[in-house]
């Protein structure tokens, strides 16, 4: 859904702040922020579209919060955090070259 670009946007602006403060803390530590922070924006930004009736998503059923998120995206997000964590020099550098 193009209404959710602003929302996973986010990751842009947020990842460099958590990154800063967490690079001493272990990588399933890491994880474990990371996921928590896609948690929050995916609440967050579902909350707001949901107040709208514009929410592309029902998480309905066991293993979801409000039928806004759910636990079994957990691995998901927890991993998804860690390959930005890796991917995120490269395309740092890249941007700096083409720049």
């Amino acid at each position: 859904s193009l209404i959710l670009f602003p929302a996973y946007g986010l990751i842009s602006l947020i990842y460099p702040i958590m990154a800063i403060h967490m690079g001493k803390y272990p990588w399933y530590g890491r994880g474990v922020a990371y996921m928590a922070a896609f948690y929050i924006i995916q609440y967050a930004a579902g909350f707001g579209l949901s107040k709208l009736n514009l929410c592309p998503w029902n998480y309905s059923g066991n293993g979801s919060l409000g039928g806004l998120v759910r636990i079994a995206d957990a691995p998901v997000w927890f991993a998804a955090g860690l390959a930005i964590e890796y991917a995120y020099p490269h395309i740092k550098s890249m941007a700096t070259a083409l720049g």
